[in-house]
């Protein structure tokens, strides 16, 4: 079986349905990737790169981009590098007023530990379970 990694581009075009040649083919792929006939392999690099197009370009909500992905992640023939954590930075995005590069990392500490995160950025203390240490304070 081939294996292969997908682009955003892929991604866009499926999820949007915009382009009259590529969205079709986006479409094929992932149907093909459904049959078992190739596997696509997504990263978190990937993934935030859609968010901030769906998010900025196409002004899609956090809900829809949170469907969208998810279901794209789950779906078979998807392997997900990291795919548990951008299932908790979706909820976490959905969830929270972060970017989602920020629901990423968030959801790295809360997957993977260390539950602590150095920032100056105080929308950090919003994520439960993720203690946000700021430096030039006293760090426990």
């Amino acid at each position: 079986m081939i294996s292969a990694y997908v682009d955003t581009n892929v991604l866009l075009r499926y999820l949007t349905a915009d382009d009259p040649a590529h969205s079709p083919a986006a479409a094929v792929l992932l149907t093909e990737a459904e049959a078992g006939n190739l596997q696509l392999i997504l990263t978190e690099t990937t993934v935030a790169e859609v968010v901030w197009v769906l998010q900025r370009a196409y002004r899609y909500s956090r809900a829809q981009i949170g469907d969208g992905l998810r279901s794209l992640i789950l779906s078979e023939g998807i392997i997900g590098l990291d795919s548990d954590v951008c299932m908790v930075a979706l909820d976490i995005f959905e969830r929270e007023p972060l970017d989602f590069t920020d629901a990423l990392l968030a959801a790295q500490a809360l997957v993977r530990g260390p539950r602590a995160i150095c920032s100056f950025d105080r929308d950090f203390d919003r994520v439960r379970g993720v203690q946000r240490l700021e430096p030039g304070r006293a760090i426990p």
